[in-house]
Formats: C-alpha cells, structure tokens, sequence
C-alpha cells in the first residue's frame, strides 16, 4: 500500500527522516497510523489532507508527535491503485513546515518519479514490539 521515494543513488529521504528526526514514540505513532490507514477505504480530514496550489496532485497525512509537534508525510495516491507513495517528512505548524523547503521539495520528486528519475519501493513499517511478544 505505502511506496517511498527513492533517489537513484539509494538514498530515501523518508526512512532518512524517520530514522533521524523522530522519536522512538513518534516513529511508533507513525508506524500504527501508516498500518491503519492502508486498512482504510476513506482517509478522514484528520488523518489526511490535500494539498493545493503548486502543490496540487499531492498530499499530507498528519499526526502529533511530542510536545503536540505537528508531523507530516508528504506524497501522492499512486502510481499504482491503493498505493500512496510517500516523497518527504516535515513538521508543519501554522504555515510553516520544517525544513522550510518541504513542499518545493515533495513536488521536484513528484515530478522527477514522473519522469522515472528515482523509484518508489515499498515502504517497510516497523514491527511494533509489544504486538509480538503476545
């Protein structure tokens, strides 16, 4: 269900920014709502909003994290059916998005995917621990 951009070197910008910018909680936090979301025909307004303007084509599903930090996914339903592929992270708070430039940067991917620079390969969820060991 869920894709991630990958540059042609290797490099996924999503797994970059999970591994480095979010906390143990708020990477388990995205993991539980990435696995309820791809259980979910219809993505509320709370969990997903579309993005308009230059932007428009793409998305953010959105959640809190510590501090009630406002978390962002940035991506795109596609290309195949019932895939979302997601293209960067972001803190969001009013109209500011962290990095500054998250959404200039979610669009040159698009477009550079649409154009077969790159490749969307599967996003890997992290298993939650505790489900295991019952």
């Amino acid at each position: 269900m869920f894709q991630d951009y990958v540059h042609p070197n290797g490099n996924n910008p999503v797994r970059k920014w999970y591994t480095k910018e979010l906390s143990t909680q708020e990477q388990a936090n995205m993991d539980a709502l990435l696995g309820i979301l791809g259980r979910t025909e219809i993505w509320g307004l709370r969990d997903y909003k579309p993005l308009q303007g230059a932007q428009k084509g793409l998305g953010e599903i959105r959640w809190k994290g510590d501090q009630r930090r406002q978390l962002r996914l940035i991506g795109f339903f596609g290309p195949a059916p019932r895939q979302f592929t997601l293209l960067v992270g972001c803190n969001h708070k009013g109209t500011v998005y962290d990095p500054a430039n998250a959404l200039d940067t979610a669009a040159i991917l698009f477009k550079r995917l649409n154009q077969c620079i790159g490749e969307a390969r599967e996003h890997e969820i992290e298993p939650d621990p505790e489900a295991q060991e019952e």
